[in-house]
């Protein structure tokens, strides 16, 4: 079974994140600029402009920075649930809240790991060989 590359713009709204984040189980995101949700079926996902982790935007959601864009969380905001990371379902959003934005870019990796899909089958080997 496949599924479709699930991509986030570098600002995107609440409610696009809660509606990616309940359709799958993945743990990182693609942040892509260039890429217009409105239009599924393009095979136009974006340029790669760095990934987001699930727990991260849990958190950006669990501590509401929707609703104010001058909160900066620190990496003390996003260790204070570990191991054991927010859930879904601990999240409460209104849903007049779904069309407020984040801005993603301040909390993303700005240099994800990444391939084309032209790299050869011996680059990719070691990658994910030295990633263990």
């Amino acid at each position: 079974m496949t599924h479709p590359v699930m991509v986030l713009r570098e600002v995107e709204k609440v409610g696009r994140i809660l509606d990616i984040l309940k359709q799958t189980k993945h743990n990182g995101f693609p942040v892509v600029s260039g890429y217009d949700p409105n239009f599924p079926n393009n095979e136009n996902f974006g340029l790669l402009k760095g990934l987001i982790l699930r727990h991260q935007l849990l958190t950006l959601l669990k501590k509401k920075c929707h609703l104010n864009n001058d909160i900066k969380l620190t990496p003390q905001d996003f260790r204070e649930s570990y191991p054991r990371y927010i859930n879904l379902e601990e999240i409460e959003i209104d849903e007049d809240e779904e069309d407020y934005e984040i801005d993603l870019r301040p909390y993303m990796n700005l240099s994800p790991y990444s391939l084309t899909e032209h790299s050869n089958l011996p680059k990719v080997f070691r990658l994910f060989r030295g990633l263990g």
